[in-house]
């Protein structure tokens, strides 16, 4: 079983942060970093990969959700990516962040 946690930083205007876990095969700790105006909302946790998801507020793209992933073994891009789909079903995803 892997344990997630979130850690926020309120720093006008974004919401600094990160979700944490260790990953159940590989025994290491895996992080992802953001930083935007709304706070998480979905997480999901597969074998090999971690995404948080962020509903886009802020107006930086014209696409609904901002993703952030983390690819074990590989670690983080530099940036998050934007899209009007969920990147996952969403059966797969965790609510961190009632409705």
């Amino acid at each position: 079983m892997s344990r997630q946690s979130f850690a926020l930083e309120y720093g006008p205007p974004y919401l600094k942060g990160v979700a944490i876990r260790r990953n159940p095969q590989t025994h290491r700790d895996e992080r992802i970093y953001f930083a935007e105006k709304a706070l998480p909302k979905w997480l999901y946790l597969g074998s090999q990969e971690m995404l948080v998801v962020i509903p886009n507020i802020g107006h930086e793209t014209d696409k609904k959700y901002l993703v952030y992933h983390y690819v074990a073994g590989r670690g983080q891009p530099n940036e998050s990516t934007a899209t009007d789909k969920l990147p996952v079903s969403a059966r797969a995803l965790r609510l961190v962040q009632p409705q």
